[in-house]
């Protein structure tokens, strides 16, 4: 298996960052299309999560879109195998919580999410039910650790500007 350079896998999150319309949240996915019963499948696989939210919403928003929760939208983007958040970042090399130190394409933690560093002060997440990816300065974001996730890329050439 070959991993992929830095830059490829922020092209794919900037791909689908264009296409956000096209991809939904959703707690426990990975790519799955959204339908009704994806959401009930959810929901009964992870009744706390979902207690107190509006499940009808939520299936009207993901219907018919891809789903993914942030660890799984991180997982696919890297090409990597199935993993929560806490896990990645454990994963990860050149870890620190010197954000500024971090280079585009590594992941940004924090305790229950995770998201990616593209570079120039930016990056991308998917953060809750009701939504979809979202671009957003680091430092507008309460992120804790930069990490870089050697296993599955090759951050040759890579840095922050």
């Amino acid at each position: 298996m070959s991993k992929l350079t830095w830059d490829e896998v922020i092209k794919r999150a900037l791909y689908d960052y264009v296409h956000r319309d096209e991809i939904a949240y959703l707690y426990g996915t990975d790519g799955q299309i959204g339908s009704d019963e994806l959401v009930d499948r959810q929901v009964a696989t992870y009744p706390s999560h979902f207690a107190g939210r509006d499940i009808q919403a939520i299936k009207a928003h993901v219907r018919g879109k891809r789903c993914y929760d942030c660890s799984g939208w991180i997982r696919i983007l890297f090409d990597a195998p199935d993993m929560s958040s806490s896990g990645i970042i454990g994963d990860c090399s050149f870890t620190t919580s010197d954000l500024v130190a971090g280079v585009a394409g590594s992941v940004l933690w924090k305790p229950g999410h995770i998201g990616l560093d593209v570079g120039y002060g930016y990056c991308l997440d998917i953060p809750t039910e009701l939504n979809t990816i979202r671009l957003q300065k680091i430092s507008e974001y309460n992120w804790t650790t930069s990490g870089q996730w050697e296993k599955y890329c090759d951050y040759e050439g890579a840095n922050n500007r």
